[in-house]
């Protein structure tokens, strides 16, 4: 089990590494899928009503990981979940969508071209995870989401968990009503058992138990610090009525979304069992 100045020590060693990887070109293959393979470069594609995503490869400790992003509009503006590069093509066509209300740094890591869109859009509000501001005191920011009560955007469009249990692994969670998606960024993986992972990265992912389906990170759950917390978040997102998974890395999820949810979750519980709370 890793110490906690170990995890830190690991986490920064894979921010410094983490970098967009070349854009790959291959040949004969249409993709009638524009998100197969997961680390294929996309423009803003719809997902659904005023759900948008977009992503590009990424590689992170040598491993191809791909990234995503998602974009919401709402009455009152956009938001933007997790950005990714900010490259004139995809701003622009964000800006045609309308006004960016929000932008949202989910976690410490998910964070690397916030500044960027940001700067494309100064008049956007910054929203940033919790113990962010202390890692990237550069990073300008105009309020920490410490509980989903903290959120600017309207609950009855967006509901927002904080997933708490772990100083390093918090995340902001989005669930996107009228579409019934879940947002995360690093909270869930879907990446070992694609057929498009490449060889490196499955057998990086298989060695640490993350190979077979969408699952959590394996230090976050050998090193949780309040499991009771982090069960208090797992059963929020469990009640909203998750249809499918949107995730910064891998796979979407698109059946079955809650069965994939109590899996991931399954192990913070005794017996693997997630108890069914009274109304």
């Amino acid at each position: 089990m890793l110490a906690g100045a170990g995890v830190g020590a690991v986490m920064g060693a894979a921010v410094a590494s983490t970098r967009p990887s070349p854009m790959r070109c291959d040949d004969g293959d249409p993709w009638a899928d524009p998100f197969f393979p997961f680390h294929r470069r996309t423009g803003l594609v719809p997902y659904g009503d005023d759900l948008w995503l977009a992503q590009q490869p990424l590689n992170w400790l040598g491993m191809e990981v791909g990234a995503r992003m998602a974009v919401i509009r709402t009455p009152q503006g956009l938001l933007i979940y997790s950005p990714i590069e900010a490259s004139f093509a995809l701003t622009e066509a964000v800006r045609l969508l309308g006004e960016v209300r929000w932008i949202v740094a989910p976690n410490l890591l998910h964070n690397l071209w916030v500044a960027d869109w940001a700067q494309a859009f100064p008049g956007a509000s910054v929203r940033v995870a919790p113990n962010l501001p202390e890692r990237r005191p550069d990073l300008r920011h105009d309020g920490v989401l410490h509980k989903g009560e903290d959120a600017p955007w309207p609950e009855g469009e967006i509901g927002t968990e904080v997933v708490r249990g772990h100083k390093v692994h918090v995340e902001v969670a989005l669930f996107h009503r009228k579409t019934g998606t879940l947002l995360v960024a690093d909270l869930l993986q879907n990446i070992g058992h694609a057929p498009e992972t490449r060889p490196l990265t499955r057998a990086g992912l298989r060695l640490v138990g993350m190979s077979a389906r969408p699952t959590l990170p394996t230090d976050m759950k050998l090193t949780l610090q309040d499991l009771p917390a982090f069960q208090a978040s797992a059963r929020r997102i469990l009640d909203w009525p998750v249809q499918r998974i949107v995730l910064a890395h891998g796979r979407l999820v698109t059946e079955d979304a809650g069965g994939a949810l109590e899996d991931a979750f399954a192990f913070a519980f005794p017996g693997g069992r997630i108890p069914v709370l009274p109304d």
